[in-house]
């Protein structure tokens, strides 16, 4: 179903890439170092949600839609990165406090949800990096499919273990100064993601 020299060429690179700091990662960062590996998971399955949809789409052919439709996703892009400003601006101003109010799960799954699809761009990656590793001596729709959970299982393992992380450095902090200065940490990685977003054209 697929070539088996291939595959393994295909997960070698993907799980460099994943490594890579970009938008998806600084935001699980930074929100399990703020609330904790809960909020770090359900923003890793809400990211990883948005890379299916993605896949899908690039799947079913409909990558040129990218070109046809630029102010859409430019619009997607910059709500993106306004909601990664909020989250870094609120964790920067936010004063020190033991008890800090609880955000919702939903509010954590949709923050990853639409970071995830805030770059568009990942819809040409991902298109220009399927055809790299599959070959034509081969039906192309069960190397599609084999690529596309291996490229998602990866993403929400690695994302999961960035998360689990976070979190450990974050229970480290066992008094309020400590927790205070991580949550400003998070606020600046936050902010960072949201230039880094901004700066994909």
């Amino acid at each position: 179903m697929i070539d088996i020299g291939l595959y393994l060429a295909f997960v070698l690179a993907v799980s460099l890439l994943m490594i890579t700091p970009g938008p998806n990662m600084i935001l699980i960062i930074g929100q399990s170092l703020s609330h904790g590996f809960s909020a770090g998971l359900l923003t890793v399955v809400g990211a990883t949600i948005a890379q299916l949809l993605q896949i899908i789409v690039v799947t079913l052919g409909l990558g040129w839609v990218v070109q046809q439709a630029p102010l859409v996703f430019e619009a997607i892009r910059y709500g993106g990165a306004a909601y990664l400003l909020y989250l870094g601006i609120t964790a920067l101003l936010k004063k020190q406090s033991i008890q800090k109010p609880a955000l919702s799960g939903s509010r954590h799954f949709a923050g990853g949800f639409l970071v995830g699809l805030s770059n568009p761009k990942t819809l040409i990656f991902l298109a220009a990096l399927f055809p790299q590793f599959m070959t034509t001596s081969l039906p192309a729709e069960p190397q599609l499919t084999i690529l596309a959970v291996t490229y998602l299982a990866l993403a929400f393992c690695i994302d999961s273990v960035m998360a689990l992380a976070s979190a450990s450095a974050r229970s480290l902090a066992e008094d309020g100064q400590t927790a205070h200065i991580l949550q400003k940490i998070s606020g600046v990685v936050l902010i960072a993601a949201a230039t880094m977003l901004l700066a994909f054209t």
